[in-house]
């Protein structure tokens, strides 16, 4: 749930940054975008005009184009986002698994994609001389 969606309070003072990068899965393109109010879009833009450097204006028509069409069914799936979380439940999954099978003890997350794991079954040495080992 993004933090902005929660009442209109939150919106009247969050920025929410997003990344193409992670979004359609193209890191190297290095393109972003900020919703926000426009009281806070203003202050913004005074950061952003020192911060951009080599835009590349196809890759710019390429992000928006995806945002267009990010909506839009997508391979069996209500839109482009549906299948994307669908997809990263697998990974969480399938790398949960993984853990527990090693015998290591996953912290679940509710809603990152970082997932830590106990190694205290693995050793009786404290954390730092673990790795030592």
């Amino acid at each position: 749930v993004p933090f902005a969606s929660v009442s209109d309070a939150m919106f009247e003072r969050t920025f929410s940054v997003y990344s193409a990068g992670k979004t359609f899965s193209v890191t190297g393109w290095k393109i972003g975008w900020v919703i926000a109010p426009p009281a806070l879009i203003s202050r913004i833009v005074h950061v952003q005009q020192w911060q951009v450097f080599c835009v590349n204006t196809p890759l710019q028509a390429a992000v928006a184009e995806c945002l267009t069409r990010a909506s839009e069914p997508f391979e069996g799936f209500a839109s482009y986002y549906e299948h994307l979380a669908f997809a990263y439940d697998q990974r969480r999954r399938k790398l949960l698994d993984s853990l527990y099978e090693a015998k290591l003890q996953p912290m679940v997350p509710q809603g990152a994609f970082f997932i830590m794991a106990s190694t205290r079954e693995l050793s009786d040495r404290v954390s730092a001389e673990f790795p030592q080992r």
